[in-house]
């Protein structure tokens, strides 16, 4: 007696999502990643010194790492807006976000090797 083919029904597998390429879908992507504390996911978002940064501040206090995180999270699911966009002729820029509960953040945005990534938080 043969026994019974295996079927397996598995959703196809979604291709990675791309890049972020507004400042609005990086914040998000960036808060999705602090949600799944993910670092590896958090620092692909940051450029390299931010990204080495966070890592290091994650080895000391992991913690504290992830607490500052929540608050950032809080913040964004609040709901935001970037505003008073400074821009200048380089690859990198600042700009204040607003968050809908009232708190701001001011942060640097950049492109490395064409990816928009935080540049400072």
């Amino acid at each position: 007696m043969d026994p019974a083919p295996l079927v397996i029904d598995a959703a196809p597998v979604a291709p990675a999502p791309a890049h972020p390429e507004t400042e609005e879908a990086l914040v998000r992507a960036f808060t999705a990643a602090l949600e799944a504390r993910d670092l590896d996911a958090v620092s692909a978002l940051a450029a390299p010194e931010l990204a080495a940064d966070l890592r290091r501040m994650h080895g000391q206090d992991a913690d504290a790492f992830w607490g500052r995180g929540q608050r950032w999270i809080d913040n964004v699911n609040s709901g935001f807006d970037v505003r008073a966009r400074q821009e200048d002729k380089t690859d990198h820029w600042r700009a204040l976000l607003r968050f809908e509960n009232g708190n701001e953040e001011t942060v640097q945005f950049s492109r490395v090797e064409g990816k928009l990534v935080f540049l400072e938080l």
